[in-house]
């Protein structure tokens, strides 16, 4: 399966790479990743990479068209990888990020299943 991983970009790498393992653990979806599907960004998005890379699993990277908006860039970013993947791994932090909500919208919208983590950044 075709899974995003998608999260904060203010987490430190530390943080970020636990958040990733405990979050795909929780999923219970480790097994069915066969292609993880995320953004070029840092925080949760450069520790899920590393993860995949450790574990020889293929990446699939989607990128923002800065050409537009930013909101619309991301917006149709997020739909363009819903599209794409089979399921996201959300790990956010309360209040969430904007981008994070709506790609967890995208996905419900989409009937795809969608797997909650929450972190503490405090």
């Amino acid at each position: 399966m075709k899974i995003i991983v998608m999260g904060e970009k203010n987490t430190d790498s530390p943080q970020a790479r636990i958040s990733v393992e405990k979050a795909i653990e929780k999923s219970g979806w480790r097994e069915e990743i066969v292609e993880l599907v995320t953004t070029k960004s840092m925080g949760i998005g450069y520790a899920a990479r590393t993860w995949a890379e450790e574990n020889n699993i293929s990446i699939k990277l989607f990128y923002s068209h800065w050409d537009r908006n930013l909101c619309r860039a991301m917006n149709d970013r997020n739909r363009e990888m819903g599209g794409y993947a089979d399921k996201l791994i959300a790990i956010y932090p309360l209040p969430r990020d904007p981008t994070i909500h709506d790609m967890i919208c995208v996905m419900e919208r989409l009937g795809k299943p969608v797997s909650l983590y929450e972190i503490d950044l405090e």
